[in-house]
């Protein structure tokens, strides 16, 4: 019989902890453990346990509800987790994809990372992933950087990153006005129907690349789209 109590309770506790998360599971691990010390043990209407098989009883009640607790996701959790995937609000961290220091220091080890120190190459990309393998990401940066180095008299290259719904974004400028005017007004990006579209062999299908003059520089802008 007591068997069939302690069962109850654990079902009891795991139904506090997915409504009302771990204070809710807590609450009915400790109320139902009075609740059968009171009522159910000898002697019965006191909190007084006497019999050893009844003290080792509560004490895996109690150890099973804890467990129950601490694992199951509350309702509240649950619907948290619903709606932050319907937002697409992850954290970047997270993305699956390929690191794009990593990708960045694969190519600046490489000649074209030699003619890049030779123009005081600049970027910012720390836990920045873009949704393609490996090899599409240094095909990509392969292209992109090389037309921004034939940029004539081009004097200094910059890359940064961004993200838009649905996309990631690499934004590349080369600059041959070095360094701008005061009090000038930069434009440093466009929306891609304002853009010429460049058109790069081997580029993945997901990836599209525009380009655009804004007085000082030639700045390039990679899409990567992150589903294909």
């Amino acid at each position: 019989m007591l068997i069939l109590f302690i069962a109850a309770g654990i079902i009891l506790a795991f139904t506090g902890a997915l409504i009302a998360g771990r204070p809710g599971g807590l609450a009915v691990t400790a109320i139902y453990s009075l609740t059968l010390a009171f009522f159910v043990m000898p002697p019965r209407f006191s909190l007084r346990v006497t019999h050893r098989q009844d003290i080792l009883a509560l004490a895996f009640y109690g150890a099973a509800g804890l467990v129950l607790t601490e694992t199951t996701p509350s309702a509240k959790k649950k619907r948290e987790l619903v709606r932050t995937r319907s937002q697409g609000d992850f954290n970047p961290r997270l993305r699956v994809g390929t690191s794009l220091s990593l990708a960045i220091s694969h190519v600046m080890n490489s000649d074209l990372g030699v003619r890049l120190r030779a123009l005081d190459f600049s970027w910012s990309a720390e836990e920045f992933c873009l949704p393609c393998s490996f090899d599409e990401t240094i095909t990509v940066l392969t292209a992109v950087l090389t037309a921004a180095i034939e940029t004539p008299a081009v004097q200094r290259v910059s890359l940064s990153v961004g993200q838009r719904p649905g996309a990631r974004q690499l934004t590349i400028a080369a600059h041959y006005v070095l360094p701008a005017p005061p009090r000038t007004v930069l434009t440093i990006g466009k929306r891609d129907s304002d853009c010429e579209i460049i058109t790069c062999p081997g580029l993945p299908a997901r990836a599209s690349v525009t380009q655009f003059d804004n007085g000082y520089g030639r700045v390039l802008q990679v899409s990567m789209r992150e589903s294909p």
